[in-house]
């Protein structure tokens, strides 16, 4: 009989509750300037691909000349492949980095939301906290709100 009681004490015990991880995740993105950094990212890059696009342009332009030496006509069609070849380069970079800061900020927000959701957890007493996106049933005490404050939202 003592171990029943026991049982059903520490059931008893266990606090559930659970968190919308999209919508905090969602709300600290809107409230960053990571969109903003983004479009700076993306702004910096579209002059230096439309640099080359000119440069290419202007190097085909010359390309045309019916004037230029066998020569002459190797050597700009050597130009033009090497700068097509940086435009490639250009854009496949350009999109691994703003791919990657991309990646490294919101690895940075879902820190931010383990480490509130931890404080949240620790300062009100529950056992477990889980993501409402896993939950296909909750009768658990919802967080989220505790937790945008703790982050400061």
């Amino acid at each position: 009989m003592a171990l029943f009681v026991g049982l059903t004490y520490g059931a008893q015990a266990q606090k559930l509750g659970h968190v919308e991880t999209q919508v905090l995740l969602e709300t600290l993105f809107v409230n960053s300037d990571i969109q903003a950094n983004l479009q700076l990212k993306e702004e910096e890059y579209k002059v230096q691909i439309q640099e080359l696009v000119n440069k290419i342009q202007v190097l085909e332009a010359e390309f045309q000349n019916p004037n230029l030496t066998e020569g002459q006509r190797l050597d700009k069609e050597s130009e033009i492949k090497f700068e097509y070849e940086n435009y490639q380069n250009l854009l496949q970079s350009a999109d691994q980095d703003l791919q990657g800061y991309l990646q490294q900020e919101n690895d940075k927000l879902a820190n931010q939301i383990i480490e509130a959701v931890d404080a949240v957890g620790k300062e009100h007493g529950y056992t477990y906290i889980f993501s409402s996106d896993a939950i296909l049933y909750s009768n658990g005490d919802n967080l989220t709100e505790f937790v945008k404050t703790k982050l400061g939202l």
